[in-house]
């Protein structure tokens, strides 16, 4: 599949003002770096970056056009503004694509609706795995299918299937899913709903 392509600029005024200055413009400001290679700070259209991260997230590769050269890229980190959640900043890593690299991929849970019907509930305990390959490999998400799966069984990352390609150093026995019964609800007490014991006078009244 061929690369998805962004059009950046370099970025000449650094610092919070420029940049908020620059969002106000309609454009998001970000980096481009990589194991051996000099920072380069970027600018590119809001909307453009909005289209091209739909599209490849963090697990496709880019490619970066600065006015005829070309960096390929992952789109490493998307900052947010934590109130508005508007876009602030980008990190793009260049990669090398004869070179192994680490990155993290989601995991993806399916078959749940064609599970029996045993009153399980499917817990995902590892939403995310680090992996490694060459950046050509690198799969979009690591699918687990639970459809199999009864009341007391899991999955561990030792029991996945990776890609051709693809490996982890994660822990083998770390859990990735499992089905369990729901916990049950405390029975309610009757004796708590007795009449409260009086605490006062005792029977036969005061003595003279």
């Amino acid at each position: 599949m061929a690369n998805i392509t962004l059009a950046v600029e370099r970025r000449e005024d650094l610092g919070k003002g420029a940049a908020r200055k620059l969002r106000r413009s309609g454009y998001i400001p970000g980096v481009v770096y990589g194991p051996g290679k000099d920072t380069v700070a970027v600018q590119t259209p809001t909307r453009e970056f909005v289209r091209v991260y739909q599209e490849a997230g963090h697990t496709n590769l880019v490619d970066l056009d600065f006015s005829g050269e070309t960096k390929t890229v992952l789109i490493k980190l998307v900052d947010r503004d934590p109130v508005r959640d508007d876009l602030v900043h980008v990190d793009f890593h260049e990669v090398r694509l004869d070179e192994v690299i680490a990155t993290v991929v989601p995991v993806v849970i399916t078959g749940e609706d064609a599970r029996a019907s045993d009153g399980g509930i499917v817990t995902q305990v590892l939403f995310e795995l680090e992996v490694k390959s060459l950046p050509t490999n690198i799969p979009e998400s690591i699918p687990v299918d639970v459809s199999g799966l009864t009341v007391g069984d899991a999955i561990s990352v030792g029991d996945l299937t990776l890609p051709e390609g693809v490996e982890t150093d994660v822990d083998p026995a770390e859990a990735v899913v499992s089905v369990v019964l729901p916990a049950a609800e405390p029975a309610e007490d009757e004796d708590e709903a007795t009449e409260p014991e009086l605490v006062g006078e005792e029977d036969g009244g005061d003595e003279e």
